[in-house]
């Protein structure tokens, strides 16, 4: 019986239940989960870490939801690619089935993880490091893509600061000798894939070991800077089948997707068909945290804005304890 109903109804009759019982919360499922899977235990990181305005009165066990826990576990060979919006754990995905691959899977040995952004890479290397991964050629080798072409062609490359000609030189000259790169990769895993032009990915899929042929790519659709203008199969990738959405946002607040929403729906309900709801989407999904309601400050002029920030920053550093690691002033021009 697939449906494993006669399972159950042996289950039922073999081992009687001989107290009462309540249903199992989501935090109780989420337990068990853990101490089945202990490797797919969330990441306590910065993004999940309740702010000091809306601490939660019971401490939340991190873990993957099912989802994204049966695609990091999805560690056959192949190409695969995951798409979700932002705060829908695309991160997270990779750096536990990196974890996996490097522990449960004897045919890979060298993983390489590449992302684009520099930054980035130091917070992968925590990731993976706070899940006892080793780092480095022993273990999972964490680099920016731009870090990957100084080594394909041998000579210093400059990360940012230049003109957009001198990294197409760039990925062309790693382009061509890529092929004589004495290394091929097991595994490769690609973070924020939409920030990779078509000649990146061609650099990428040329370091794959054509044996192993595993290969995944996160990415965010919604942010797609390049356009890709070929198609994924003419750059080496074949993830036909393999392609798995990820439709649940976490790094947000229902206070926040409402204030938001307010503003893409110009105040009124996303009903009608005029509406954008690929935008309405990209906040939509699983969302169950609560926090402060966003809050719109006007004020006299230039300096009044800034004198308010200084004040602002200060008072939460000072008297709330918030460390200045946590707080960040975004601005429009």
């Amino acid at each position: 019986d697939s449906t494993g109903e006669r399972f159950f109804e042996i289950l039922a009759q073999k081992y009687p239940m001989k107290f009462k019982s309540k249903l199992l919360t989501s935090h109780d499922l989420d337990r068990l989960r853990y101490l089945l899977y202990p490797e797919f235990n969330g990441l306590d990181d910065i993004r999940n870490s309740d702010s000091r305005e809306y601490h939660s009165k019971e401490t939340r066990l991190r873990v993957l939801d099912r989802n994204q826990e049966e695609t990091a576990r999805r560690f056959e060979n192949g190409h695969h690619i995951i798409k979700g919006p932002s705060g829908s754990g695309k991160t997270i995905i990779l750096v536990h089935k990196a974890a996996f691959l490097k522990r449960y899977n004897p045919a890979i040995g060298s993983i390489l993880f590449v992302c684009y952004n520099i930054t980035l890479v130091n917070y992968l290397k925590r990731l993976l490091s706070e899940k006892k991964v080793p780092i480095g050629a022993e273990g999972i080798e964490v680099c920016g893509f731009y870090e990957l072409c100084s080594r394909i062609i041998d000579e210093p490359v400059n990360h940012e600061n230049e003109e957009p000609e001198y990294y197409d030189l760039i990925q062309e000259r790693a382009l061509d000798l890529v092929a004589d790169f004495p290394k091929k990769y097991d595994a490769i895993l690609v973070d924020e894939g939409q920030d990779f032009s078509d000649g990146m990915h061609k650099v990428i899929v040329s370091l794959l070991n054509k044996e192993t042929n595993n290969l995944t790519i996160a990415m965010d659709s919604h942010q797609n800077i390049y356009s890709r203008k070929q198609s994924w199969k003419s750059l080496g990738i074949d993830a036909v089948g393999n392609v798995r959405n990820l439709p649940e946002v976490y790094r947000n607040t229902v206070e926040i997707y409402e204030f938001a929403a307010s503003f893409i729906s110009n105040g009124q309900a996303s009903s009608s068909d005029t509406e954008p709801k690929d935008q309405i989407e990209l906040f939509s999904g699983f969302m169950d945290n609560h926090g402060p309601p966003p809050r719109l400050k006007e004020l006299s002029d230039h300096q009044a804005l800034l004198s308010y920030i200084g004040d602002k920053i200060k008072y939460l550093n000072q008297s709330e304890g918030v460390p200045l690691s946590q707080i960040a002033v975004v601005y429009a021009s």
